[in-house]
Formats: C-alpha cells, structure tokens, sequence
C-alpha cells in the first residue's frame, strides 16, 4: 500500500495544506510524497485521527464552493485510503468559501492560499 520507498515517520507530525489550481480537486504530482508520509505516519499510529477540511477561494457561490471543498478534501481522503488508512481515521469537513482567509498580501495569492485541505492531525 504505502511506498516502500517513504521514510516513514513515527513521531508526531504537524499540520500540512494541499493547495489546489482554480476550480480542481485533482492533487498535484508534487503532494504525491508528503501525502504518503501522512499515510504512513496514519498507519503506524491508528490511534491517531486527521481532520481534512477543505477551502475554496471567493469566486462562485456558496453551494459550488462547499462542494468542491468536499470535492478537494475527498480527492485526499482517498488517496490516503489507498495507501492503507483506516476510514475511521479521517474526517472529511467542507468550509467551501465560508472561512475564506484573507492576508494584507494580494488578492491572487489569497484566492490561491485558500484552495486547499488542511490536514489536521488529532494527536
């Protein structure tokens, strides 16, 4: 399930974001390893649970962008599942637009920081 090729960690991890492109839930390549370092860490540790909460930028309205949060936190969770975690180890919870973060940066940086899955890691 897991790559043998992953160093897989027993100590505590923190919290990643999966960052996505404009309107997808297709995981970028470039997650593939810190993806399979959760799911390994996950594997070892079933006590151990993950929240995926996943966020959409401002553009669309509310019911577009809840679902394609689901959408996001899904395409991760199973991911993870095929790599061998338990489903009662994730959550899947869809913020879509609703907790739209915003920073004194630009406006496009902000539309693409909040294209993402937060994984939240319940030690």
């Amino acid at each position: 399930m897991v790559s043998r090729n992953i160093n897989c960690r027993t100590e505590k991890i923190n919290n990643i974001s999966i960052f996505f492109d404009s309107n997808s839930y297709y995981v970028n390549n470039h997650y593939s390893s810190i993806i399979e370092s959760v799911a390994c860490f996950l594997s070892k540790n079933q006590n151990v649970k993950v929240i995926l909460n996943g966020y959409s930028d401002i553009n669309g309205g509310s019911e577009y962008n809840i679902a394609l949060g689901q959408r996001r936190a899904n395409s991760v969770y199973e991911i993870m599942r095929i790599l061998g975690v338990n489903d009662t180890q994730m959550e899947i919870i869809s913020f879509g637009k609703e907790k739209f973060h915003k920073s004194s940066d630009t406006l496009e940086n902000d539309l693409a920081r909040n294209r993402r899955v937060d994984i939240i890691i319940q030690h």
